[in-house]
């Protein structure tokens, strides 16, 4: 039986592309996170977070990217400017609609808190490009209406 999102997907392939772009960062994440608690307390959590990223991913693909991509917008300064600190250390507290997009910043949070230098420019550049694919979106969905 074929998902009923392969329909609208046929209907709404012009999205596809972000949608695609925007889970294969987001996954990439979230199992660099996985990879950096396994051994430790915090490795039970972490599983069942990136378990929770994958399931909304491979239930409704475009869901996270709807979801999560406004926040990254508002964020968009810190993000584009490199302020981590300042990205680090805010609440989220309006993030309130979504558990999922809770999941999906704490993972960021964490897993940068964890990376070596090196690691941390790479979750850089993949938050950046996360930003991108979901202002590419945006215009592409303005531009259609």
């Amino acid at each position: 039986m074929l998902n009923i999102y392969f329909f609208i997907y046929i209907m709404d392939s012009k999205y596809l592309q972000f949608i695609t772009e925007y889970n294969y960062h987001l996954k990439y994440i979230g199992r660099l996170y996985v990879s950096k608690c396994k051994g430790t307390p915090n490795e039970e959590m972490a599983n069942r977070n990136l378990k929770r990223i994958m399931l909304a991913i491979n239930e409704t693909p475009e869901f996270m990217l709807t979801e999560s991509g406004p926040y990254l917008l508002k964020y968009a300064d810190q993000i584009k400017n490199d302020n981590w600190e300042i990205f680090m250390n805010m609440d989220y507290k309006e993030i309130d609609n979504s558990q999922t997009s809770k999941v999906q910043i704490d993972i960021l949070k964490n897993t940068y808190r964890m990376c070596t230098e090196k690691e941390k420019k790479i979750i850089t550049n993949s938050v950046k490009e996360l930003l991108s694919v979901y202002c590419k979106y945006v215009l592409l969905l303005k531009s259609s209406t």
